[in-house]
């Protein structure tokens, strides 16, 4: 019983980061905000969360996105490397668009990068990867990559105006 509780305050603790994050500098529309939530809830079921093996091996061989939910929570406390593999995996194996958008989360926390967004502290090539998987994320119509991506194409600073990542000869 414990531990069912114990996931269930961390899978509402990851639906208010996340919806907080979206939020944070950008009105969303309430039809955003609920594609949001719709993206990550967590149904545990009725015999309470599973174990990290069963989760993995959904994620796998299955594509499993609630499976892929749930592992994201388990790996809520550890650092977001160790994560990054089944970010990658999902988006490139299964073109989950919520995956795409979590490599280039799981970079930016990679590099301790929060707050303003400032890809400055990367490396160029890391810096082009985590650019590349969030255009990824925005094309497949993600509203949050499409947010920030849209916010770089402003800025012009990673990214051309048109959309374009920047080639990492012409980075700062």
């Amino acid at each position: 019983m414990f531990l069912k509780s114990k996931f269930l305050w961390a899978a509402i603790f990851f639906i208010s980061a996340l919806i907080i994050i979206s939020c944070s500098n950008n009105e969303m529309t309430e039809e955003e905000i609920k594609e949001e939530i719709k993206e990550a809830i967590v149904y545990t079921g009725p015999e309470g969360p599973d174990d990290i093996k069963t989760l993995k091996s959904k994620v796998w061989l299955e594509g499993d996105t609630t499976a892929y939910y749930k592992l994201t929570i388990e790996y809520l406390h550890k650092p977001a490397s160790q994560f990054l593999f089944w970010n990658i995996y999902m988006a490139n194996k299964y073109d989950y668009k919520q995956a795409y958008l979590d490599v280039y989360y799981s970079l930016l926390e990679a590099y301790k990068i929060v707050g303003d967004y400032s890809l400055d502290k990367m490396d160029k090539k890391t810096r082009i990867l985590a650019l590349k998987y969030l255009k990824t994320a925005a094309e497949k119509k993600h509203s949050g990559a499409k947010k920030i991506f849209d916010k770089y194409c402003s800025e012009g600073k990673y990214v051309t105006k048109e959309g374009e990542i920047i080639d990492e000869d012409e980075f700062p």
